[in-house]
């Protein structure tokens, strides 16, 4: 750059694009808004990360922070039951017709 026109990277802000009304734009520190949280301790003195997650907007929402949440229960019988004869059969058979129009599909293109 020419020495009379300075170097434009080395210009300062302007005053008005810095100030903390408007925000700014500028300025290296980010705004960071403050909370205070009420902190509730379980029988065990422990902090209860739920019902801090559990407050505000999320009151009505059901949380999952502790490991015990995590953990699945008893599977239910008819959930982990084998499928039957009937049901095996009626799959073979949706399988079968599937597979047929597919393959009835390609033959006509051809």
């Amino acid at each position: 750059y020419p020495r009379h026109m300075g170097n434009p990277h080395l210009k300062k802000r302007s005053a008005s694009s810095s100030t903390a009304a408007g925000g700014g734009g500028g300025g290296g520190a980010p705004s960071v808004s403050r909370a205070i949280v009420n902190v509730e301790v379980d029988k065990n003195g422990e902090i209860s990360y739920d019902a801090i997650v559990k407050g505000g907007t999320n009151s009505d929402k059901t949380v999952y922070s502790r490991y015990e949440d995590l953990r699945g229960g008893e599977a239910k019988p008819e959930d982990v039951a084998l499928p039957t004869d009937q049901e095996k059969e009626e799959t073979a058979n949706k399988t079968q017709a599937a597979l047929q129009k597919i393959l009835s599909q390609k033959t006509a293109l051809n």
